[in-house]
């Protein structure tokens, strides 16, 4: 049978019609974004810039039951502080999650594996893996709220790193809109125009990376963000994104075995992005 260009589409419209069930009003195939982040105010931090790229692959294994692969690449430009040395700092990621739903059911669960090598040099070594995931349940109160809850975890090279999870997704009325998983992220968006969103972001991070020059030693960056955004459609379903924000309570902290440093600097950050993005609120 000839596979057409035609049918390949209502293949894909049928699994992206699927992901609904995500609690988010949008799904995103393909991103890329690069962040700045000035000197601090608080000496001797120097900046830092990162950049990261975003993949998303839904498999629809049957009715009811999707594979997601997200696979992404981080990497962050390294700084001086007072004399210690921030190497530069690479993430690599590979996510996997199986989504069950029913479509008479108010309930969809979601099971995430993490795959993660989270080190200072291009090179995968051997001690940068990281093994996590998360188990998320949603459920819908209600036409326009859903809520969400569960379990993340990930074997940081501090620690064992478990953090409970609660979100939501709130279609507040026809043009603004709450959404995200708490700690981790929560978005404000407000539609202006059908082309335009813009609101208000929260974020909070916390990575750790292997220091492959010295036998167990790691790095560690915890930050927060609070931004305001805009995202403009440039064309069909692409996406520019502009954002602009302060962060709280950012740290640096570096052990090697025979020594350890912390720095805490907070500044101002701007981050740009493209995306190519489907919505479900159209």
């Amino acid at each position: 049978m000839r596979f057409s260009l035609c049918s390949l589409a209502i293949i894909i419209g049928l699994i992206i019609n699927s992901l609904t069930s995500f609690c988010q009003p949008f799904f995103e195939p393909a991103s890329l974004s690069g962040s700045y982040f000035p000197k601090g105010e608080r000496q001797p931090f120097h900046g830092e810039k990162s950049f990261m790229l975003n993949l998303s692959v839904p498999l629809k294994l049957a009715p009811g039951r999707l594979l997601v692969l997200s696979p992404f690449q981080e990497y962050r430009n390294s700084y001086e502080a007072d004399g210690k040395w921030y190497p530069d700092l690479y993430s690599t990621a590979i996510p996997v999650s199986f989504v069950s739903y029913f479509n008479d059911s108010n309930w969809v669960f979601n099971l995430t594996v993490i795959n993660r090598w989270n080190r200072t040099e291009p090179e995968f070594g051997r001690d940068s893996w990281q093994l996590g995931g998360a188990v998320i349940n949603t459920f819908r109160l209600r036409e326009g709220l859903k809520i969400k809850f569960g379990l993340y975890y990930n074997r940081e090279f501090f620690s064992d790193f478990f953090v409970p999870l609660a979100g939501l997704e709130w279609k507040i009325s026809k043009r603004l809109q709450l959404f995200g998983t708490l700690p981790n992220n929560m978005k404000m968006e407000y539609r202006a125009t059908e082309k335009i969103y813009a609101g208000a972001v929260f974020r909070s991070i916390t990575n750790s990376y292997r220091n492959l020059q010295s036998e167990g030693g790691y790095f560690k960056l915890t930050d927060n963000q609070v931004g305001l955004f805009a995202d403009a459609t440039v064309f069909d379903k692409m996406i520019f994104s502009l954002e602009a924000g302060r962060t709280f309570f950012k740290t640096a902290i570096g052990r090697i075995p025979d020594s350890f440093y912390e720095r805490k600097s907070d500044s101002f950050y701007v981050r740009a992005g493209i995306s190519y993005r489907i919505r479900f609120d159209n």
